[in-house]
């Protein structure tokens, strides 16, 4: 269903609209945008709508996608708030 989303008019004239002139990334302030990111993802009910695009660059998008990935696939990356940190742990002595 996501690749179905990609291809959408919708998603296609947003990201355009989006990347005109050159614009910097989002996430690291530095390098050229090339791609639109989904702040919510389409998989956990985003929309292709301008207010959930901003500009990224194709390291930080890429970067992103995967940490969605394996938090997703492997629940250990979100640990219970519960779970004490080292830090946390040394200072109760």
């Amino acid at each position: 269903m996501a690749q179905r989303e990609y291809n959408s008019s919708e998603y296609k004239r947003n990201r355009a609209l989006l990347l005109q002139g050159d614009p910097i990334c989002h996430w690291c302030g530095t390098r050229t945008a090339t791609q639109a990111d989904h702040l919510t993802p389409i998989a956990e009910g985003g929309s292709n709508d301008m207010t959930n695009l901003v500009a990224s660059c194709a390291p930080c998008n890429t970067s992103r996608g995967a940490k969605y990935r394996n938090a997703k696939h492997n629940p250990r990356t979100n640990p219970p708030a519960t779970t004490k940190s080292f830090l946390d742990r040394r200072n109760e002595d």
